[in-house]
């Protein structure tokens, strides 16, 4: 944001990112799991087809495998906070 700059467009972007927010949380809690699922240590969305597990090892796999794909191929997307989530088509 530039200075000088009006209140009332500083309030609109914090209405804005209160929104980004909002819609977030409502799509996380969309993802999270049942409680019969939450003790196991990798967790799976069905809706979604979208898998969870917060550990360094996966990490490690998931580098070697964009590694192997390629920088052309970025098939595997990063969500933070989250996980990693596959999609389709590339982006």
């Amino acid at each position: 944001m530039t200075k000088p700059f009006s209140i009332q467009e500083l309030a609109s972007r914090i209405k804005a990112h209160f929104r980004k927010v909002d819609r977030l949380h409502k799509e996380w809690g969309e993802l999270s799991p049942t409680k019969e699922k939450a003790d196991a240590p990798l967790i799976l969305n069905d809706k979604t087809f979208e898998a969870f597990l917060y550990s360094r090892k996966l990490d490690v796999h998931i580098k070697n495998i964009r590694k192997k794909l390629g920088p052309e191929h970025n098939f595997i997307k990063t969500i933070w906070g989250i996980g990693y989530k596959y999609t389709e088509r590339e982006q």
